[in-house]
């Protein structure tokens, strides 16, 4: 059995003031080999509209290492990089009555080594849309979201930084960091997500259906949905970094 890698808790400075302040901000450090965050099976699988966001900084681009893989080796709801490559991809697989469809968007060269970047996949009867650093970059008119996965019978697997495929196909789990994850279970908009975008949350906003900001150490849900997760080693807590959007 291969050894289990490092899903750690370092210090950082904040990302959310004008001002670091040293220690106010902790973020996921995944080391890419069998290191990632479980969340709890069917928690989002009622919603008919979505936003999943947070902050990432890709170290490598790994085959098919994922940001977020929400449901099963079949439908789900993940964003992606493509092929170890810079290509970034968000995909809605559902449920079909004869086989899954896969609905995407797939932007090229949108990721950077080493540079955090915001990113907000958004699903619902608007359609999809994947936002980059607070931008729209790319849309679909496919208008399903967790409910059409139809997933409420299987065996779903939700995490942060690993692709439910691994260990089957050639596939590879992050390597690099992750804050602010948040689910919502509304289609944000434009400005909602502009507005919030390096905002801490209280945990208590409308519509917030999970919130990980690692600043405790955990993979707590600091919502009141209380969807925590669990991580695949025992974290630490190292010197500080200095997490910050790309420019």
């Amino acid at each position: 059995m291969p050894s289990r890698g490092r899903a750690r808790i370092i210090l950082g400075l904040t990302l959310f003031s004008a001002a670091p302040v040293l220690g106010q901000n902790q973020v996921l450090d995944l080391d890419g080999q069998d290191s990632y965050v479980e969340l709890p099976s069917h928690i989002f699988q009622d919603f008919e509209e979505a936003t999943i966001e947070g902050w990432v900084k890709f170290h490598e681009f790994r085959t098919e290492s994922r940001f977020f893989d929400f449901g099963t080796r079949g439908p789900g709801i993940y964003v992606t990089e493509i092929e170890a490559t810079s290509t970034l991809k968000f995909v809605v697989q559902d449920q079909a009555e004869i086989q899954p469809r896969q609905q995407n968007i797939t932007i090229e060269n949108a990721l950077r080594l080493n540079q955090w970047c915001h990113l907000a996949a958004v699903t619902g009867r608007s359609g999809m849309q994947l936002y980059l650093n607070g931008a729209l970059v790319g849309t679909n008119t496919y208008s399903g979201s967790f409910r059409s996965l139809r997933n409420d019978r299987k065996a779903v697997r939700n995490y942060l930084g690993r692709n439910n495929w691994r260990g089957s196909y050639r596939t590879a789990d992050f390597s690099g960091q992750m804050d602010e994850i948040r689910v919502w279970s509304t289609a944000r908009t434009a400005e909602e997500i502009r507005a919030h975008l390096f905002q801490r949350l209280t945990g208590s906003e409308p519509g917030l259906a999970g919130l990980w900001n690692f600043d405790d150490g955990t993979a707590r849900d600091r919502s009141a949905s209380q969807h925590h997760g669990t991580l695949a080693a025992t974290p630490d807590v190292f010197p500080p970094t200095s997490p910050r959007p790309a420019n």
